[in-house]
Parts: structure tokens; sequence; C-alpha cells
């Protein structure tokens, strides 16, 4: 249950974020938005959050989650379209701005999950 209301928190997170500027400053598809909601969810939460979060701390965590989010829009874009530069741009912006919002999804998952899974470890973050 504690995964699922992390993964709903994260859901509503990244949709958001790939909505206003994916959606609507770079005007992708709503179809598009949820494709990759969904392509990054399913990544960045087994990868960055539950396994490198938990070894190697906040900081390192939100840094592959930057590049995982960057290389998702850009490869996507990359399928769809060949304009390089704004792939580029929407890549970057996007990534920077769900880093933020990841470093401190990390610290709320810290406490919603990770604490209950391992709750007498020395924790890194």
């Amino acid at each position: 249950m504690d995964h699922l209301k992390a993964l709903t928190i994260k859901g509503v997170m990244t949709f958001a974020v790939l909505l206003v500027i994916l959606g609507f400053v770079f005007n992708v598809s709503l179809i598009d938005v949820l494709i990759l909601t969904a392509v990054v969810g399913g990544l960045s939460y087994p990868i960055g959050d539950l396994n490198i979060f938990p070894k190697t701390g906040n900081s390192m965590a939100t840094i592959t989650d930057f590049v995982l989010v960057f290389a998702v829009v850009f490869g996507y874009g990359l399928a769809l379209t060949n304009h390089m530069v704004s792939l580029v741009q929407a890549g970057i912006l996007t990534a920077a701005v769900l880093a933020l919002g990841e470093w401190f999804f990390h610290k709320h998952i810290a406490k919603l999950v990770l604490h209950k899974k391992r709750p007498f470890q020395l924790h890194n973050y």
C-alpha cells in the first residue's frame, strides 16, 4: 500500500510537470504525455527511488532521475520528430523541474516506504 501511495504521488507530480512543460509549452499531445509519464515512473521508481536512493543518497538519486528523464524525453521526442534544439530544450527543462520535485519526493519516500522496509539500518539519506 505504501508503494501505491508513493507511485500515485510520483505519477501526479510527473504528469503535471510533463503536461505543463511538454504539453503546453512544446505542444506534445496528451497521449504522448501520458505515455511519457508511465515510462518515466516505470523506470525511475524501481531504479532511482528504490535502488539508487537508499544506497547512495538523495543527491545521486536526483542526478540519476535528471539523466533518466532527459534520456526518456529526448529519445521519445527523437522518435517523433527531428527538431534537435527543441528536444534538447524540452529535455533539459523537464528533467530539471522533475529533478527538483524528486529531491523532495525522495525525502517523503524515505519516511513512507524505506524506513518501514529497513527500520533498523543506518540510512544514507
